[in-house]
């Protein structure tokens, strides 16, 4: 209804950017849901009494077929699922998706999506373990990407330059696809709007917490 209300406002050159693209599909990949111990599948633990959610998200891009199918078969059925820990390598910046020129990597779960200063490179697989080294949580690797760079990466010691791209390496154990980003990275920018025009600015921050995809 609030799309259709702005519709005038939009046709003009005020609104959401709309590419039509061809490219990676997006996925976000979240904590897994806490579920009720007769819920969960054989072998997989609950979180303990001090478990605390971190609220955070990233997201990955992913051209396999195979791999693909694996995230929506994930998002379809979360409780039966499984392989479900997403193995990838990282790099410096937030990315940015080819074709639009758009920075990708954000942590869509938070208020105003803020971007994150490493992207995943490349998914390498899905799994039910991995080592511990390289579990942990979006905002922990953000806290010090070098040096989770360094440490995940044959462990640098701190006196040793690191060339770019340098990649560290991700398995995070209690995250995993959440759900499918359709028209992503363009469906969560924004365009500047003119201060002189505070009800099509309305509509628009409207249109695009509709359009936006949150877990």
């Amino acid at each position: 209804m609030l799309s259709g209300a702005c519709a005038g406002l939009m046709a003009g050159p005020i609104g959401l950017i709309s590419i039509a693209r061809a490219g990676p599909t997006y996925f976000l990949v979240a904590e897994k849901p806490v579920l009720p111990s007769d819920d969960l599948p054989q072998g997989d633990p609950m979180p303990g009494e001090g478990f605390t959610p971190h609220g955070d998200s990233f997201v990955i891009g992913l051209n396999d077929p195979q791999l693909i199918e694996h995230a929506r078969a994930i998002i379809d059925d979360p409780v039966n699922s499984t392989e479900t820990i997403v193995f990838a390598s990282i790099r410096r910046g937030a990315g940015e998706d080819a074709e639009t020129g758009l920075p990708v990597n954000r942590s869509l779960t938070q208020p105003g999506a803020p971007l994150w200063s490493w992207h995943v490179h490349e998914v390498t697989g899905f799994g039910d373990f991995g080592i511990e080294l390289i579990d942990g949580w979006p905002s922990f690797v953000e806290s010090d990407v070098e040096g989770w760079f360094r440490n995940t990466n044959g462990g640098a010691s701190e006196t040793e330059t690191l060339p770019p791209p340098v990649e560290g390496f991700i398995g995070f154990w209690g995250y995993t696809v959440v759900e499918e980003l359709d028209g992503y990275p363009a469906s969560a920018v924004l365009i500047p709007l003119p201060t002189v025009v505070p009800l099509a600015g309305l509509c628009i921050a409207g249109s695009y917490l509709l359009r936006r995809r949150f877990v």
